[in-house]
């Protein structure tokens, strides 16, 4: 089995390699034509290329530039012949050299167009490729735009209602300054007033404390008096001489104690 795959791998490689080696092969081949043709001794060794040029010329498989290196020693194989005074030859060796060429130019005309399709199928690809990425770019910038232009409504509505709510938040607050002041206003006011009342009671009270603590000085004094007339009328050879004295000093006594009291 693993014979098999060797084999099998081995053919692979051959067939992929083969053409190149059969273009190598004739372009050397053909070359080294063209060089005999031109260093030929004698018109038989002209037909003996003639003849091998033949067999080249019968593959079907040449490529389009051995096909152009067959034309150019067909040419110089023609130029060969005239110049041996051989031109039947050199006429049919150049008509087949017109007949290679014409082949030629088809096979390089077609070469040209198919390599100008698959350059045009290839660019066409390429553009196309490029066009459905830049499709895909504007709808993925389209969407983008949307959800930004989304997303910035959004907060513009949030700004809007924020701004709202801070006029409204500076309004309550410089109502409720306002009112705070008129009410410290009239507190103060009303305080004021009070204190004038108070002030007014106070200097009344005041008054009426220095007159009462003036009577009741007047009153001791007056009390310290009488006892002193007391005591002297008591000490008096003539007391009985001044009773009623005494006793009129003892009335008042006591109406000056009832006073304190």
């Amino acid at each position: 089995m693993k014979k098999i795959k060797q084999t099998f791998l081995l053919l692979a490689i051959l067939l992929i390699t083969s053409p190149n080696l059969f273009g190598q092969q004739n372009r050397e081949s053909l070359l080294a034509v063209i060089e005999q043709i031109k260093s030929a001794p004698n018109v038989e060794r002209l037909y003996s290329i003639r003849a091998n040029l033949g067999k080249v010329a019968a593959n079907k498989e040449l490529s389009v530039p051995d096909q152009q290196l067959l034309a150019t020693a067909y040419r110089t194989l023609a130029q060969s012949f005239k110049s041996s005074n051989h031109f039947r030859n050199a006429a049919d060796v150049y008509k087949s050299y017109l007949e290679i060429n014409e082949k030629y130019l088809k096979n390089q005309n077609n070469y040209l167009v198919d390599s100008l399709k698959i350059a045009f199928q290839q660019t066409t690809a390429k553009e196309q490729q490029q066009i459905s990425e830049l499709d895909a770019t504007i709808s993925d910038l389209t969407k983008t735009k949307d959800a930004v232009g989304g997303l910035k409504q959004k907060y513009y509505s949030i700004g809007t209602i924020a701004a709202i709510g801070i006029v409204v938040l500076f309004l309550v607050i410089f109502i409720s300054r306002n009112r705070a002041i008129r009410l410290t206003r009239k507190s103060l006011d009303t305080n004021q007033s009070r204190m004038k009342a108070l002030n007014g009671a106070v200097s009344e009270a005041s008054m009426l404390s220095g007159s009462i603590a003036f009577s009741d000085a007047l009153i001791i004094q007056q009390k310290e008096i009488l006892e002193q007339l007391r005591a002297n009328f008591k000490d008096d050879p003539d007391k009985k001489m001044f009773e009623k004295d005494i006793q009129a000093l003892e009335k008042i006594q006591k109406l000056l104690d009832n006073s304190v009291n």
